[in-house]
């Protein structure tokens, strides 16, 4: 598996993974901006639309969690049969693309809340950015060094 391992392929990933980051702060920073510059009065239409759009994240967000570890783990084990180095890419952005995912679903349904003057009456709507916050701790937790990158690999390949 070392002999494999793209010594350039942590610095593309690094890349990819600001990207996606990035793009959730700024669609975070929408809906801080479209809370604090709209003062609609939520309805109760837009509560029970609210209400079901969330229901919808949380249950999305834990299974894009799972699935995530899931396709991580067979696209690595997959892998390890063959073209290692060519592989191991596109298990990384895999796992990353069903959080981000679900960290953009969150985002709309918060956007939602605060278009709809929800977000202001109902404060406890903020937690349609859990899964946002729940990405970036997912790339604090797992930057794509090579360290990184090499440890997590030789635990999925070890659990065979």
């Amino acid at each position: 598996m070392s002999e494999d391992f793209d010594p350039a392929l942590p610095g593309t990933l690094k890349v990819i993974s600001a990207a996606m980051g990035l793009g959730i702060a700024l669609l975070s920073g929408i809906v801080v901006f479209t809370y604090v510059t709209n003062a609609r009065p939520a309805t109760p239409e837009a509560l029970r639309t609210v209400n079901v759009f969330t229901a919808i994240t949380m249950g999305v967000a834990l299974a894009a969690i799972i699935l995530s570890e899931i396709l991580w783990h067979a696209l690595l084990k997959r892998a390890a049969a063959g073209a290692f180095a060519q592989k191991l890419a596109g298990a990384f952005i895999a796992r990353m693309a069903c959080r981000e995912g679900a960290a953009l679903l969150g985002c709309v349904t918060a956007l939602l809340a605060a278009m709809s003057g929800v977000l202001r009456a109902y404060p406890a709507y903020w937690a349609n950015l859990a899964p946002a916050v729940l990405f970036w701790s997912y790339l604090y937790l797992h930057w794509p060094t090579a360290e990184n990158l090499k440890t997590e690999i030789s635990e999925v390949l070890s659990a065979r």
